[in-house]
């Protein structure tokens, strides 16, 4: 989104065109729309004579008749599918719920260094022997638990998951056409349209285009989270080898527009993240995480600047914590503990 006002999109059209909204402005926005706020914090907004009031970071709400902003904010109009009744014929549609998983040190740590991956020799080896055996492990499947509890159909990762910083990705031929229609989502039916689950969305933030994929599960279907600053190169080649995507945000990727988007286009309900520090903490900050497990190896790693459970930009000045609610508490006898937490004010 650019300072100068939000994306209107016409659903029925799928015309847009970008304008300023102030406060007051009302009866210039369709009705039957879905509003996501997109700026920390919350903006106010009114439906008829009926005060929607404080919407968080990330909210969506669906909308009918005329639509005022009663604050200045950012916001995107996006279609969407499931819906639910709302009061004073206001339709409201709730985010996907997001689960972290993380494996750690004891001192927090979730790498061996800043450039090892988990996925390669012999950092996972070294890993893995982090945890020793036991006759009562911790360990449980929590994708299992969450697909269970909540219907979960998404696992989320970050690119530096996958391509180390240090790698050079394989170039991609230049594209030369009209690269307007590439920086519209690519969700083609032959996928979208399979029942999901059994169907699972493997869910990547990429707005530089660094991962290739060369893997292809069975009832796995990748999902490219990508941005406006996206290189067409790298959108073409996610076309030329069937990649759904979703193109949220501008200079990277939106993260609460994002999530809204998963739902609203693929009829995501709750995505699992095991993404790294980096991720984790974006949306621990985006005010997006709803539980945490957090799984224990007993050992230590240390490091300046190794990635830990949480990290990304600090809190502000005078900033508050995110304050968690212990759910449950596992320990093993080799020293072992997986600690579930809920965000104490979702």
């Amino acid at each position: 989104m650019s300072r100068e006002g939000p994306i209107r999109t016409d659903i029925r059209s799928n015309a847009r065109t970008r304008e300023p909204v102030a406060k007051g402005d009302w009866g210039c926005l369709l009705s039957d729309a879905l509003l996501i706020t997109t700026r920390p914090r919350y903006a106010g907004f009114r439906v008829g004579e009926w005060s929607i009031g404080a919407v968080p970071l990330g909210c969506a709400r669906w909308v009918r008749g005329p639509l005022a902003a009663a604050a200045e904010c950012r916001w995107a109009l996006v279609e969407v599918g499931a819906r639910r009744p709302g009061p004073e014929g206001v339709v409201m549609v709730e985010r996907p719920r997001v689960v972290v998983s993380v494996g750690a040190s004891v001192d927090g740590k979730v790498a061996l260094t800043r450039d090892s991956l988990l996925m390669r020799k012999p950092s996972s080896e070294l890993w893995a022997a982090m945890t020793p055996r036991a006759a009562d492990p911790v360990a449980v499947d929590i994708l299992d638990v969450v697909r269970q509890q909540y219907g979960c159909n998404a696992i989320l990762e970050g690119s530096g998951s996958l391509v180390a910083e240090s790698d050079v990705p394989e170039e991609l031929p230049a594209y030369d056409g009209d690269t307007a229609e590439l920086y519209e989502h690519f969700l083609p039916t032959d996928i979208t349209e399979l029942p999901s689950p059994p169907l699972m969305w493997f869910t990547v933030v990429d707005s530089r285009g660094r991962v290739r994929w060369t893997e292809d599960n069975e009832n796995w279907a990748a999902l490219v989270l990508v941005a406006r600053s996206t290189p067409a190169a790298y959108l073409a080649y996610l076309r030329r080898e069937h990649i759904c995507y979703l193109v949220v945000g501008e200079a990277r990727v939106d993260l609460p527009q994002a999530i809204a988007a998963m739902a609203s286009a693929l009829g995501i309900r709750c995505v699992l993240s095991t993404a790294g520090g980096g991720l984790n903490g974006a949306l621990l900050r985006a005010g997006l995480i709803d539980e945490l497990y957090l799984t224990l190896a007993p050992a230590l790693i240390g490091g300046l600047g190794t990635p830990s459970v949480m990290d990304g930009p600090p809190l502000a000045e005078g900033e508050a914590a995110t304050s968690l609610q212990l759910l449950s508490v596992n320990t093993d006898t080799n020293g072992s503990v997986r600690l579930h937490y809920a965000v104490a004010d979702r």
